[in-house]
């Protein structure tokens, strides 16, 4: 019997995206595969804050255009620029309830948003911006500094909160 690490799951980014792409569809918000990365990295961050572990144990590079999971990216690079009209592999069923509900604050906190101002917004932040080489853009952000970022971004909005 195969040893499981308590810190790893078993998720694919492939169901993922297959929910963020049917949250997109059900609802008319187009959703490109630019968008769907820049979602694809949210939910992966914010997974990992509220669950200290990685949502699926595939790196997310710091690619010219922000941040892309390179399996999902290959799936659905054939609708370009275009917006994708299904699911080409991977089913949300496969999720569970916590992962959904965070998929879809996720949607909800940045869906409205497009491909290039989910570009600029990611661009700006520290796991992105410190991590990519335009020289060599098959660099992964570290889970670490990703999580730190966003726990850090959710700790000071907490306090200004007053929570």
């Amino acid at each position: 019997m195969k040893s499981q690490n308590k810190n790893k799951t078993t998720i694919d980014p492939s169901d993922v995206a297959a929910y963020l792409i049917e949250l997109s569809i059900n609802i008319g918000e187009p959703l490109t595969n630019m968008k769907l990365q820049k979602l694809l990295y949210y939910v992966y961050a914010w997974y990992g804050v509220e669950k200290s572990k990685e949502l699926f144990d595939e790196k997310i590079m710091a690619w010219k255009y922000g941040p892309v999971t390179i399996s999902v990216y290959n799936k659905y690079s054939k609708y370009g620029a275009d917006v994708i009209k299904k699911v080409e592999n991977g089913g949300s069923e496969k999720l569970d309830p916590f992962t959904k509900d965070l998929i879809e604050e996720v949607f909800t906190i940045y869906g409205n948003k497009t491909a290039i101002e989910l570009m600029n917004l990611t661009h700006s932040e520290a796991p992105w911006r410190d991590t990519f080489n335009p020289t060599y853009q098959d660099t992964p952000i570290p889970y670490e500094f990703i999580v730190g970022f966003y726990k850090e971004k959710k700790e000071i909005t907490e306090k200004e909160n007053g929570k």
